[in-house]
C-alpha cells in the first residue's frame, strides 16, 4: 500500500491476512523509498489472539442489510469498530460498540469487520449479498 510519503504526522496502517489460521505466523513489513531503496522491519510473531476467550460473533453471513456484532468481553474496552471492502478501503468505522451496522449500502462482496480492543483487533470476514 502506499504511504504518506514526507509526513511529520504519524500514520497507520492496517493489513488483513485472510488467509491467517491462528496458529504462528510470521510477518515483517518491506518499505521502498522514493529513490528506490527497500528497508525491512524486524520480524514479528503473531500467535491465536483469542486464547483469553474474548471473542466477537457477527450475524447473519451472508448479509444483505444489518449486520449484527456479539461481543462477550467488556464493551468499554472497544475503542472502535471498523468495515473494509475487499480491496482494503474503509467503507464504516464507528467509535466505541456498537451491536448492530447497516451494511445495504455497501457493494456485494467480500468485506472484513475489524473490532479495536485496548490491547489487540479482532477481525471477521462476512458477504454482503443483495
Amino acid at each position: 500500500m502506499d504511504g504518506a510519503g514526507n509526513s511529520i504526522r504519524s500514520s497507520d496502517y492496517k493489513f488483513i491476512d485472510i488467509n491467517y489460521t491462528g496458529e504462528a505466523i510470521y510477518y515483517r513489513l518491506n518499505q521502498t523509498n522514493f529513490d528506490g531503496q527497500t528497508e525491512y522491519s524486524s520480524v514479528i510473531a503473531i500467535e491465536n489472539c483469542e486464547e483469553d476467550g474474548v471473542a466477537i460473533s457477527i450475524y447473519p453471513n451472508p448479509v444483505n442489510e444489518t449486520l449484527h456484532l456479539e461481543f462477550n468481553g467488556e464493551k468499554k474496552d472497544v475503542s472502535s469498530i471498523e468495515v473494509f471492502n475487499s480491496l482494503g478501503r474503509k467503507v464504516c468505522h464507528v467509535d466505541g460498540y456498537q451491536s448492530a451496522i447497516d451494511v445495504s449500502g455497501y457493494a456485494e462482496g467480500l468485506h472484513f469487520v475489524y473490532v479495536e480492543l485496548l490491547s489487540r483487533v479482532l477481525t471477521r470476514k462476512f458477504i454482503l449479498k443483495k
